[in-house]
């Protein structure tokens, strides 16, 4: 997943590290061995912490998000629908739509995907993102492991499956399946950050 632009990190990181080698020899006005070990070390710490915090927090900012920072933020609550083609063996319709909630959780380099509904709750164990500018296409992926309450597993048993979701603004829509040869639409809608 490239979550940012590369060649910014870099120029960024350069000039850092250009600056720090900069003051340290303005203040210690000498270029021997000690002076090389000195401005290495405050130029891992600066950037080490710095990568933390760009992690954590920065990489939210709205103004480095598409130019700096190339993946959405999509920390937060969801709620919506799934429609799944699952056939009820007892009056051989399909069932009506399912109402969902989603939380996300996110930084910089990881993503989890909690879906929950009244029967069951899944857990994501891969996620990325598909981002495409120049074909219009944002996408959130993962595969799910989806269990359902202890009551009603005998009819739904654990399952694992996959989701593509097209991202709008402050929407999700797409499509999953899963290994018991089901499948169906989600769409949920942003309620929280």
């Amino acid at each position: 997943m490239k979550c940012c632009n590369l060649k910014i990190l870099i120029y960024i990181i350069v000039i850092i590290v250009l600056l720090i080698f900069s003051i340290n020899y303005y203040y210690t006005n000498r270029l021997d061995i000690k002076y090389m070990i000195t401005s290495v070390s405050y130029s891992v710490t600066i950037l080490s912490v710095l990568s933390f915090i760009l992690k954590m927090w920065l990489w939210k900012l709205k103004f480095l998000q598409g130019y700096f920072i190339l993946i959405p933020n999509l920390n937060g609550k969801w709620e919506g629908e799934i429609k799944s083609d699952w056939i009820n063996p007892k009056t051989n319709k399909k069932i009506p739509a399912i109402p969902v909630s989603i939380e996300i959780k996110q930084n910089l380099f990881h993503i989890s995907i909690k879906v929950i509904t009244k029967e069951m709750t899944s857990y994501s164990k891969v996620a990325s993102f598909y981002i495409d500018k120049e074909q219009q296409q944002e996408q959130l992926f993962y595969t799910y492991t989806s269990i359902p309450l202890q009551s009603i597993q005998e009819r739904s048993r654990i399952h694992y499956g996959s989701v593509v979701l097209d991202i709008g603004d402050n929407c999700l829509s797409g499509i999953y399946w899963t290994n018991r040869k089901t499948s169906g639409d989600i769409h949920v809608k942003k309620i929280t950050c």
